[in-house]
């Protein structure tokens, strides 16, 4: 069949510009997912669902019964200023789409126009999932799936921009594919005193520094190299004058792993060394730790329905593999269901111009990859049907 006619760049770069232009947060995209009711109502075939809070699910049936496909893709954006110099740039104050949602999300309601007008043609089920606040822990996705909106998918595919890898190129492999971001904060408690005596304080200030250096060495001294690992302190607050030692001091960070075994070990071991710093000076502490999504597990068939169909569409040197992904994602939660695959799509590379990662106020994203995207998703949702 002849779809690919159907793959409308001019109208997924309107669609994005858009979502890009009028970006919501997590939990709070509600013009956000009324744009994309109103987008889907007007293909022909596709039934829309609200599962939960401000997701979307549109339905596509086949002119015959057939497997299910569950395509999914997130729409909110980041709490972060825009600093971007482009025309369509942010109309809310700090908040934009650092992370390539505003991508994802057009991508997929290309795929859905160019196969809601081949439905006659299909044999099952295809069904697009807009999901509500990837960016916010639980996330979105959990609450889809325990709505029962996708429970009758047989596979879940799912994509995300890869910044600073060349316009184009296609990572899908088989196996743990991104890493479960856990959070902490610490709390260290101790006795306030004037800068000018120490001596009368326990200084938490001190032994907080001393907490932050150890933990930096838990990946390079405790967790063997041929394992992914990461802790990083992103918050040290001490809140007091300059002339004052402080009496508490919060420490927070993020831990990310992709083996539950050295996911464990790194928790135990974060505790032994706040716990045994903090008995050394006297001071006393407190652990909150926030447990993130689970790894992304890709499939071994999926996947290589993904990797064929890149290379049919693109060729043989469309496939690339990078260096290992730490950041998580809940597209994870679908795997609960059924066999999933996520891909990564470069969108630019610094040598094309497209210098900054993700999350970041500048990054931008060559819009050349939005037919890329939905000329992926339609074909792997038309191979996974037939099978």
């Amino acid at each position: 069949m002849n779809w690919k006619q159907y793959v409308d760049k001019d109208q997924m770069v309107a669609w994005r510009r858009h979502l890009h232009k009028y970006p919501e947060v997590s939990y709070q995209e509600k013009e956000t997912s009324a744009y994309i009711v109103k987008a889907l109502e007007q293909m022909e075939g596709i039934e829309i669902l609200r599962p939960a809070d401000t997701s979307v699910v549109g339905i596509l049936k086949g002119a015959k019964p057939g497997k299910v496909v569950g395509i999914r893709a997130d729409i909110d954006a980041l709490p972060i200023q825009e600093q971007a110099d482009v025309e369509y740039k942010s109309v809310h104050d700090g908040v934009m789409h650092a992370c390539g949602h505003d991508f994802h999300t057009a991508t997929l309601l290309g795929a859905a126009s160019v196969l809601s007008k081949i439905r006659h043609q299909l044999c099952g089920t295809v069904k697009f999932i807009f999901q509500a606040a990837e960016e916010q822990f639980p996330g979105g996705a959990q609450a889809i799936v325990d709505s029962g909106a996708v429970s009758d998918c047989d596979y879940f595919i799912g994509a995300h921009v890869l910044a600073k890898l060349k316009t184009g190129l296609i990572s899908c492999w088989p196996g743990t594919a991104t890493a479960s971001p856990d959070k902490f904060l610490i709390h260290v408690t101790g006795t306030g005193s004037h800068g000018a005596a120490p001596e009368a304080s326990i200084d938490v200030v001190t032994v907080a520094a001393h907490i932050v250096t150890n933990l930096n060495s838990i990946v390079s001294r405790n967790i063997s190299p041929y394992d992914n690992a990461v802790v990083s302190v992103t918050r040290f607050i001490a809140d007091s004058s300059l002339n004052i030692l402080g009496p508490k001091v919060e420490l927070g960070g993020t831990i990310r792993t992709m083996d539950e075994g050295v996911r464990a070990f790194i928790h135990k071991r974060l505790e032994e060394i706040v716990s045994g710093i903090c008995q050394a000076y006297g001071a006393t502490y407190q652990i909150e730790m926030m447990k993130g999504y689970a790894p992304i597990i890709n499939d071994e068939y999926v996947t290589r329905i993904v990797q064929e169909t890149a290379k049919e569409l693109y060729g043989e040197d469309v496939l690339v593999r990078p260096r290992t992904l730490m950041a998580g994602d809940d597209f994870s939660a679908f795997g609960q269901i059924a066999p999933t695959a996520f891909f990564l799509i470069g969108s630019g590379s610094e040598e094309e111009g497209y210098e900054y990662l993700v999350h970041n106020p500048k990054f931008i994203a060559n819009e050349d990859i939005l037919p890329i995207g939905a000329e992926m998703f339609v074909a792997c949702a038309l191979k996974l049907l037939e099978s």
